[in-house]
């Protein structure tokens, strides 16, 4: 039940090399399809297109994002939907290109050369075939991945300037309580893909009539081998420790971290399903050590001040969407 931490900073810079180095399969989350916007081209075919949205002077082009769409295999069903998710992540994605390009030089040529020639050698290492052929697969040229690089390589200048050593202290300091953790084994009944209304009353009831199992003493651990959707189940359904957040989708999160150890929670929604919480231990943030988490810290503080850049720019641009 762990979420993905996708930033802008996973969006622009580090699925970059994944583009190349792996295979071109697309995550079966909801938001797959935001989160590949990123890896996507700017050069398209040459067929009738339109202008989806404009930021700034630079275009957004409907083709774009019909690509993205279809390399994640959304079904039509959904695609309104999610094309409005794209359409965010590719305006998001602009915006922090005009501020790199605003506030960080361009990278010498032989910097660029070095990074593609260690692109390549990792895509080969792993058995994908060469740069080029995993290029060809998603439609993109070189010379457009190469200014990928570029920008990766801006990213990663610019984003070294936003947190500094007294910054994570500070946090530190500050925030000792958020790296309290709590070990939590858990019960899923995991949503159908051909969920209705009906169908969900009857899990909801399903998982009450479980938790009643629980509560009456029944082993958590058997009930979980026997009822639960996730993988958990082959221990029993504990999920180990985890910190309040960054780890869990945030009810799943909230619950467990509002039980005492041995406490049972209600039925819990998330978007995975209904699930069965049981705490089994708690570990206090103060027995945390600043080198612990300082990489942790880092992450969240240049994430915070990314979006901060992001909406300071947003609200300078002219943003249209057509």
């Amino acid at each position: 039940m762990s979420k993905p931490l996708a930033s802008l900073a996973v969006l622009l810079a580090a699925t970059l090399i994944s583009a190349a180095a792996a295979p071109a399969t697309q995550p079966a989350k909801a938001n797959a399809a935001a989160n590949s916007a990123a890896t996507i081209p700017a050069t398209q075919p040459a067929t009738p297109d339109k202008i989806a949205a404009k930021v700034n002077s630079a275009e957004i082009m409907e083709s774009r994002i019909n690509s993205i769409l279809e390399g994640a295999r959304i079904p039509e069903a959904v695609r309104p939907a999610q094309r409005k998710l794209v359409l965010e992540e590719l305006i998001k994605n602009e915006l922090l290109t005009q501020i790199l390009n605003e506030q960080t030089p361009a990278p010498a040529q032989a910097e660029i050369d070095n990074n593609m020639k260690a692109i390549r050698t990792q895509t080969e290492a792993n058995g994908s075939g060469t740069l080029e052929d995993q290029l060809a697969k998603q439609g993109m040229a070189m010379a457009d991945f190469q200014k990928q690089v570029g920008l990766r390589l801006r990213f990663k200048q610019w984003a070294d300037t936003l947190v500094n050593e007294k910054d994570i202290s500070q946090y530190f300091e500050g925030h000792k309580s958020e790296f309290d953790q709590v070990q939590a084994s858990h019960i899923l009944l995991q949503f159908p893909p051909d969920m209705d209304e009906k169908k969900k009353a009857e899990l909801r009831a399903k998982a009450e009539e479980i938790r009643k199992e629980v509560v009456s003493g029944k082993d958590f651990a058997e009930l979980a081998a026997k009822y639960s959707d996730c993988p958990s189940k082959q221990k029993g359904g504990d999920l180990g420790h985890f910190p309040r957040q960054g780890a869990m989708v945030e009810p799943f999160a909230a619950a467990a971290f509002a039980l005492e150890v041995g406490q049972i929670s209600p039925v819990v929604e998330t978007q995975f399903g209904y699930h069965i919480i049981k705490v089994t231990d708690r570990k206090k943030g103060e027995d945390k050590k600043l080198p612990d988490v300082a990489m942790a810290i880092r992450t969240k503080l240049i994430n915070q001040r990314i979006m901060q850049a992001l909406d300071k720019k947003r609200g300078e641009s002219k943003i249209e969407v057509y």
